[in-house]
């Protein structure tokens, strides 16, 4: 899960024309997909209800300061898009 949320800063790092933020966004959307829809069913199935919300929220908030704290936040000036 947390793959697809560098894929998708690398992609959007290397993304220069408006007319390629889709794969970008396609990208984000499938990583954020997998990680509110996907992984909250496996956790309940490894550790069962009574660890459940702990395992959760705690997968969550690393996976998020990850995302917001990726490359495409420290690079310095966003490029310009062209269109």
């Amino acid at each position: 899960m947390a793959l697809g949320f560098i894929a998708s800063q690398i992609t959007a790092i290397d993304t220069l024309d408006v007319k390629h933020l889709w794969m970008v966004s396609t990208v984000l959307g499938l990583a954020y997909g997998s990680l509110f829809n996907v992984m909250p069913m496996l956790v309940l199935e490894w550790f069962g209800m009574s660890e459940f919300l702990r395992k959760v929220k705690s997968i969550t908030d690393a996976i998020q300061r990850i995302s917001v704290k990726s490359v495409m936040f420290d690079n310095g000036p966003i490029p310009k898009l062209t269109v």
